[in-house]
């Protein structure tokens, strides 16, 4: 399956080695995200014509219900849509209007970071009860450029996109795409159910990350989880 999953993203997209295991990490931990209190976002940032969109559908068709979307949304349908559908966010053309932490979406994307953290709204027909929205779900982000929010740049992965030189990389994603993405997102899928219970949600990593920022490490560290009996792919870790 891991073999299955790089392939299709060297297949459709065109990014260095150490991108395509990120990728491969994140979309595993996307399928059992509802076992850590955190997630992170993975995101590519760079002009256009470089891949972004294409980075956004390569790793978002693979992730768990992908949800899509754009920076277009306003905050009310889109922390309504995560609570419902409890799915990945995937998100083109986020570049909001003062991405400061005063904008009412960037709010929802950092509380979505860490399990608990809910949105409350009044009911509109009785003022007295007060409804509750779960934003917490896996996030693919596509920006032109930072977020002005420093908050919300440090909950990023960020992949700095550039123009691809390969010529072997199809143009347009044909049927040929989306019928590969479904077949890896049921056996994705069948791998949730197979391993969910026997995930850990912390291991002892005996590794070195004080050269990390304390938010990396935080987003980092349970990829581990996921494979943390497997020697060989702790030592690329």
């Amino acid at each position: 399956l891991d073999k299955q999953i790089m392939n299709f993203i060297e297949k459709w997209l065109d990014v260095p080695k150490h991108i395509v295991q990120l990728g491969l990490w994140n979309t595993k931990k996307s399928y059992v995200y509802d076992k850590f209190n955190t997630v992170n976002y993975l995101r590519a940032r760079g002009d256009l014509g470089t891949g972004k969109s294409r980075f956004l559908d390569t790793f978002g068709f693979i992730s768990y219900k992908p949800l899509f979307t754009t920076g277009a949304i306003t905050p009310a349908p889109l922390f309504r849509m995560i609570d419902k559908w409890k799915a990945t966010l995937v998100m083109d053309e986020a570049d909001l209007n003062q991405s400061d932490a005063s904008n009412d979406v960037i709010k929802v994307l950092n509380q979505g970071f860490e399990r608990g953290k809910y949105i409350l709204r009044c009911d509109p027909d009785d003022a007295n009860k007060v409804i509750t929205f779960d934003p917490y779900c896996p996030k693919i982000i596509a920006t032109r450029l930072s977020f002005v929010d420093k908050a919300t740049e440090s909950r990023c992965l960020t992949h700095i996109t550039s123009a691809t030189q390969r010529k072997n990389i199809p143009m347009e994603k044909d049927l040929s795409f989306y019928k590969e993405a479904l077949d890896i997102r049921g056996k994705l899928l069948m791998w949730r159910f197979n391993n969910y219970f026997s995930i850990k949600t912390k291991v002892d990593l005996n590794v070195d990350l004080d050269m990390l920022e304390p938010r990396i490490k935080q987003l980092v560290s349970s990829f581990a989880c996921i494979f943390s009996d497997n020697k060989d792919e702790m030592k690329i870790f």
